[in-house]
């Protein structure tokens, strides 16, 4: 806890906490580096008791991906998150990647996706590409072309936990309508 009268450095505390965003930047994008790094006792027993319940919580999570999967896995040039062979994936998080065809950036299918009531994350910007890591991204994007484009063309679709069936009906829907096919 802080108790503080200075304006700016109460500013400059709430920029460390929020992991060296600036408020209005889009998520996930950092102008400078910055840690974080000890969860206080309430986060450490909450993760502990998390940790107790992982194998019913990732076969949840896995669930939620498989309807996702089930309801958009037909659809031409679209990427859900990758299955490989001697993997487990614990789909921490549903990913979707439009295809180029589709001619569909991620802040641009975030924006259409809102309007229809359904919200969506970007995919996390490369690290070299934020103004915290400034003098990186000229190398970094040459040798990472992949990590920017994916970047630039990917979302993440709502899986919290208590995610229900039809929820999940609606955000498939709405991805089919922004690409035109409903």
């Amino acid at each position: 806890m802080l108790l503080l009268d200075d304006g700016n450095l109460y500013e400059r505390c709430m920029f460390f906490r929020d992991h060296g965003r600036k408020p209005g930047d889009p998520i996930y994008y950092n102008a400078e580096v910055t840690y974080k790094y000890m969860p206080f006792n309430v986060q450490a027993a909450l993760g502990y008791a998390q940790f107790q319940r992982l194998d019913e919580l990732i076969s949840k999570k896995r669930e939620i991906f498989q309807r996702y999967k089930d309801q958009l896995g037909n659809i031409k040039d679209i990427e859900l998150n990758p299955e490989v062979d001697g993997v487990f994936n614990s789909v921490w998080t549903t990913a979707l990647v439009f295809g180029k065809k589709h001619n569909l950036n991620k802040l641009d299918a975030i924006t259409r996706l809102e309007k229809l009531g359904i919200p969506s994350r970007p995919f996390y910007y490369p690290l070299s590409s934020l103004p915290a890591y400034r003098g990186c991204e000229q190398r970094y994007r040459q040798l990472n072309q992949r990590a920017y484009d994916i970047a630039a063309r990917g979302i993440t679709l709502p899986s919290a936990l208590n995610l229900s069936e039809d929820q999940i009906g609606v955000v498939c829907d709405g991805i089919k309508a922004i690409l035109g096919l409903l």
